[in-house]
């Protein structure tokens, strides 16, 4: 196998965090590699070293070895979307006949049709494929090599993502088997210890007793005693430093934490209408439709998901739910007013980059006193000074969805609207964002385009937009 790519002893690090460190494998021809880690971990910035974006002395290419990189793109033009973007800046790299691809997150924003096709070209492409992502269809699909990075190690596995999950599995549940039965060990070990003390009491009082009658006292079993509380603490070191081994090997492993979220409802959400849209069209110059004649019901305590392909209106229709002054509408729309309505797209614009955590539950809910504010980010895995006390423009994006999701759990508005949240999230930030989804009690209108992650949720309708048109998906 022809060798492309030498990594020797990288080390990488994001101010004075260390990310990986002395990190060295050999990339071949053909290989097909997914990064996969949390959020922050630093798997963009390996992947950038790699395309050579970032310089790194650790990193060395095979000379003339063509290379192609595509970075990360976000949603935030109004004249063509994330996902028509991606498709023209992944033809221009292809163009090259590039020898090594590497993506960085390269199905978000893609509608379902562009998600297809784009495993497709990955599973044809003759190339070396370097990718980061938390797709799950795309990592089952495309790639045959995974690199987890975690708690500043990179684990190597050759085979599906699926595969690598059920040996992870399997490794948690041996290691805490191993955890049961060293708890057992230390619950005899004390047992065994209570006895032996419970022995040496009864023989120092029948010592004290025999000088009283003037009779020489055995000291045998008080020694048996100190050997005895002696071993025992051997053994309790012992079963202390094999507990603290194996919680080591479990923080390499993944050990998903559960999220159990709390909602502050100061009335409970009403079963009645609260969006109502008879036949609206909307458009952004006169004379040239993006959507016709709509027409749509939620009431209070809906969930809904709105699907569509790229360009088709989606994000449109939101903007028209919050009064978006640069849409021309027509029709009748009732809704929330824009201060009731609770907006998150995937940039977290929600949230005040200088305030910390604290600060902007604190403005939310300033009724609670620092503890409540403590205890209600808790709940969404929001502990650490570093991470509740410091401006949240440097928390990690598992972190900020979290957070953006603990401010409506504060004060849930009367409809909550979700552009493409699970973009960039982590598997387990993912599913901290499906349990809080699924025991909202409000009314949501979701746009996301990642089938695995909707057909998790619990929804009661689903709508769709073809050709300028919403209607509702059937079974």
């Amino acid at each position: 196998m022809q060798k492309i790519i030498t990594i020797n002893e990288l080390t990488l690090q994001f101010g004075a965090k260390e990310l990986v460190t002395d990190f060295s494998q050999n990339v071949y021809a053909g290989e097909r590699i997914a990064i996969i880690g949390r959020n922050g971990s630093g798997k963009s910035s390996l992947l950038k070293i790699l395309a050579q974006e970032i310089h790194d002395n650790a990193v060395v290419l095979q000379n003339g070895l063509q290379s192609a990189y595509v970075p990360q793109l976000s949603d935030n033009s109004s004249t063509q979307s994330g996902g028509e973007r991606f498709n023209t800046n992944l033809s221009h790299a292809l163009a090259s006949y590039p020898d090594v691809l590497l993506l960085d997150e390269p199905s978000n924003h893609l509608d379902q049709y562009n998600r297809k096709s784009l495993i497709k070209l990955l599973r044809h492409f003759s190339g070396s494929l370097i990718i980061v992502s938390h797709d799950l269809e795309l990592l089952n699909n495309c790639v045959d090599t995974l690199w987890h990075i975690n708690h500043g190690k990179v684990t190597v596995f050759n085979g599906k993502y699926s595969d690598y999950l059920h040996e992870q599995q399997l490794k948690q549940q041996n290691l805490l088997a191993q955890v049961a039965d060293l708890k057992q060990q230390q619950r005899t070990s004390h047992q065994s210890l209570m006895q032996e003390q419970q022995r040496a009491k009864n023989s120092r009082q029948q010592g004290e007793k025999s000088i009283v009658n003037r009779k020489w006292p055995t000291i045998t079993s008080q020694a048996k005693a100190r050997r005895a509380e002696m071993t025992a603490g051997q053994k309790q070191r012992q079963m202390r430093e094999q507990r603290e081994n194996i919680g080591t090997q479990l923080a390499d492993i993944f050990v998903h934490e559960e999220i159990i979220p709390q909602f502050n409802l100061p009335h409970q959400p009403t079963k009645r209408s609260i969006v109502q849209l008879n036949q609206v069209s909307i458009a952004y110059e006169q004379d040239k439709l993006l959507l016709q004649n709509v027409n749509l019901q939620i009431n209070g305590n809906d969930k809904v998901v709105l699907l569509g392909a790229n360009g088709s209106g989606k994000s449109s229709l939101f903007k028209a739910l919050l009064q978006d002054r640069s849409l021309i509408s027509v029709g009748e729309i009732i809704a929330p007013e824009p201060s009731k309505i609770g907006y998150l797209d995937q940039h977290y614009a929600n949230l005040a980059p200088e305030f910390s955590a604290v600060d902007i539950i604190a403005n939310i809910a300033p009724q609670w006193t620092t503890a409540e504010i403590r205890n209600h980010l808790n709940s969404f895995l929001l502990r650490k000074n570093e991470e509740v006390l410091i401006p949240c423009k440097y928390l990690s994006g598992g972190e900020l969805v979290r957070l953006s999701l603990a401010t409506i759990a504060a004060n849930p508005p009367a409809l909550l609207l979700l552009d493409e949240i699970s973009n960039n999230l982590d598997i387990e930030t993912k599913q901290h964002v499906l349990t809080i989804l699924n025991n909202y009690p409000g009314a949501y209108l979701l746009i996301c385009h990642e089938e695995e992650f909707v057909a998790q949720l619990n929804l009661d309708y689903v709508y769709q937009i073809k050709s300028g048109i919403l209607c509702k998906k059937s079974d």
